[in-house]
């Protein structure tokens, strides 16, 4: 009897790990058939999409970034830079935070929300101290002085125009990468 069932626990194992696997694969498929059809719509072309999620799978490699937060993110910023001034540089200021996050050994989520906070600035066109002090200056010490001196001014200089919301994001954003 003893055999009996240790025979059967031994097929158990494989199967379920199997079943685990297949889902796995199954969710995957999904989530990478939803990249392509954002990809797609914001490109506006198959090939435009798969140009986009190469870039995506190559800066989570490269950085060491969980691929499915850099994904899921340069689909939003893409969208959000699509067809503004800023777009041309969308690619090195995704990769440059993502450098940035990588190297402090952030969290997924951590990237997460500096990504989040360069869309909304994008999204907006004018960065807020919302964004630029409160979300990204919280994952990012010293993302107020960086910009500051990106855009060569001074910490308070910086701070009354975005009181005046005088800092645009397709000024700012380049400099900030670079």
């Amino acid at each position: 009897a003893d055999k009996a069932f240790n025979a059967s626990r031994s097929m158990a194992i494989p199967s379920a790990l199997a079943v685990i696997y297949i889902k796995r694969i199954k969710d995957a498929s999904l989530q990478t058939t939803g990249w392509s059809q954002a990809f797609k719509a914001v490109t506006g072309s198959v090939e435009g999409a798969n140009k986009e999620i190469a870039f995506a799978l190559e800066t989570a490699d490269r950085y060491g970034a969980n691929l499915v937060k850099v994904t899921d993110n340069w689909v939003k910023f893409r969208a959000a830079t699509n067809g503004k001034k800023i777009s041309g540089d969308a690619e090195e200021i995704f990769q440059t935070f993502t450098l940035l996050s990588s190297t402090l050994g952030q969290t997924p989520d951590q990237l997460s929300g500096i990504l989040l906070a360069l869309e909304q600035m994008v999204s907006k066109g004018k960065v807020s101290a919302e964004e630029l002090s409160g979300q990204l200056g919280e994952r990012l010490p010293g993302a107020v002085d960086a910009a500051a001196k990106a855009m060569g001014k001074t910490s308070a200089e910086l701070r009354e125009m975005m009181q005046r919301g005088e800092l645009i994001a397709d000024d700012l954003l380049p400099k900030l990468a670079r």
